[in-house]
């Protein structure tokens, strides 16, 4: 169901001795003007200017939380879900900052 689909491999019991059977390789042919695995050539930029880094500018609604699991109390949880199965069902959840608590829950 999940991932690539593979076709089945079925043996064929003739093959293991006729000739031209098994695994296919590429016909490899020598190449006397090959020069190596091809990378491109540097040009020179005279307009270069070192490594990019994008402007800092300031931030005025910017603030930072340091006790950010403090939290007004709440009633009710929000859940956005989608799935191809129809009996998934949720009942009871539980919020808690103590592991002790959703141990005994």
């Amino acid at each position: 169901m999940d991932g690539e689909w593979e076709a089945p491999q079925i043996p064929n019991p003739v093959c293991e001795t006729a000739p031209g059977c098994g695994t296919w390789k590429s016909p490899t042919i020598n190449n006397p003007k090959y020069k190596g695995k091809w990378k491109a050539p540097l040009v020179d930029n005279p307009n270069y200017q070192g490594v990019w880094s994008p402007k800092k500018i300031p931030n005025p609604e910017y603030f930072e939380d340091l006790h950010p699991f403090r939290m007004s109390p709440f009633r009710a949880v929000g859940l956005e879900l989608w799935s191809m199965t129809p009996d998934i069902y949720f009942d009871n959840f539980i919020v808690t900052s103590h592991k002790e608590v959703a141990d005994r829950w």
